[in-house]
């Protein structure tokens, strides 16, 4: 689960690597895969493009962003507990609600998010 000051991974390719959860969207206090976060940019890398080097997304600017896979176990319907290695998100564009910032996810992805947000599961590599 994923609480309100928890620093996170982000795996899609927008540049950006590490954010803060600010706020957690919703009826409980924690996030789990699907939940919606208000996050923080914490480290971002910059892009060589040919002429200069180029930060589309600045360190301290504030994203919605989209849990995709936790630490803590999910349970699913049928008894399995599923676990990941790391807390991830994917970051959000401000002017939609759901579509994601980049082009393509890193990693895998829960199966959880299928409901709400399935242009994730289209760009992710695998989903569990």
């Amino acid at each position: 689960m994923i609480f309100k000051e928890s620093v996170l991974q982000s795996v899609d390719n927008s540049g950006v690597k590490k954010v803060k959860c600010i706020k957690v969207l919703g009826k409980y206090p924690f996030a789990i895969p699907g939940s919606i976060l208000v996050v923080s940019i914490k480290h971002v890398i910059i892009r060589k493009t040919t002429k200069k080097k180029k930060k589309l997304i600045k360190k301290g600017e504030i994203f919605k962003a989209l849990v995709v896979r936790t630490k803590y176990g999910t349970l699913r319907k049928i008894g399995q507990i599923i676990k990941a290695e790391t807390n991830a998100v994917i970051i959000l564009k401000k002017e939609s609600k759901f579509l994601p910032y980049a082009n393509r996810i890193k990693g895998p992805v829960f199966r959880e998010i299928r409901r709400r947000h399935s242009k994730v599961l289209v760009l992710a590599s695998n989903v569990i």
